[in-house]
């Protein structure tokens, strides 16, 4: 399970987490059932995540995920290498949050989002400085591809039956 805020993007595979105190239980929780890591997700509170980070460092644990945004974009990134996150899951995860800008209006617009690459070099430092790692998951962008050219291909895959029922 992941840990989310309330609201969770995926209620029935998540963790739903509303309050700094759940979110040190059910760090504790997934401790005791054996996790490696402890994987956060887009709704988290700031005050949840740091929560999260502190109960997982003090259990060797890695938290690593999405880059919580719920308490706003623009300093999500910020705010997850101050907490401690160890490591950001997705490479597009900096798009959806510090150069995110004002990606929602173009897109009602029609207009692709581009952002400031002149920027770049700002967050490849902060996140060098802070010790935190990336994934980018390029396979993502495959596997997006491959969803828009044939869906059915893609779900009559034998390994879509790894998928939650909720995720597929």
């Amino acid at each position: 399970h992941v840990l989310d805020g309330n609201p969770a993007i995926f209620p029935r595979v998540s963790t739903v987490i509303s309050t700094p105190e759940e979110a040190k239980l059910a760090v504790a929780e997934q401790h005791r059932a054996g996790v490696d890591f402890i994987k956060v997700y887009n709704n988290l509170t700031s005050d949840q995540l740091r929560a999260v980070v502190e109960a997982a460092h003090q259990r060797d644990l890695a938290v690593v995920g999405h880059i919580p945004r719920r308490d706003g974009r623009p300093q999500a990134l910020q705010t997850a290498l101050t907490a401690g996150q160890d490591m950001v899951a997705h490479g597009e995860e900096f798009f959806f949050t510090y150069f995110y800008g004002d990606a929602d209006s173009l897109l009602k617009r029609n207009l692709p989002p581009q952002p400031d690459r002149s920027e770049i070099p700002s967050v490849v430092r902060s996140v060098r400085e802070s010790g935190a790692a990336v994934t980018p998951t390029l396979s993502f962008v495959a596997m997006t591809r491959r969803q828009l050219d044939n869906l059915g291909a893609v779900l009559s895959d034998p390994e879509a039956r790894y998928l939650h029922p909720d995720v597929l």
